[in-house]
């Protein structure tokens, strides 16, 4: 996070989501997903590490908060915590 400056001076420019739940053609049941998959990609105003992509597996939430279009979306300061067997 140091070498990240903790993505200060950073946006999120694309998110995807992928449940890996999904409906089987032959009898149209569902088969639900085990891994769910979030695909995260970060710009940065920096030197050097300008665009990072995270592949998170296996994610089981996802909070984001930005409703005022009106403000900046830069992000002043973010951490990752690794507790528990799990990154918070």
């Amino acid at each position: 996070m140091d070498s990240l400056n903790y993505f200060h001076d950073s946006c999120i420019t694309g998110l995807t989501y992928s449940s890996s739940t999904y409906v089987d053609e032959t009898d149209l049941s569902m088969v639900m997903g085990t891994n769910p998959v979030v695909k995260l990609i970060i710009q940065r105003q920096a030197d050097s590490l300008t665009t990072l992509e995270f592949c998170l597996e296996g994610v089981t939430h996802l909070c984001i908060i930005h409703n005022d279009l009106n403000m900046s979306s830069e992000i002043q300061e973010a951490n990752l915590c690794y507790k528990n067997g799990n990154f918070h």
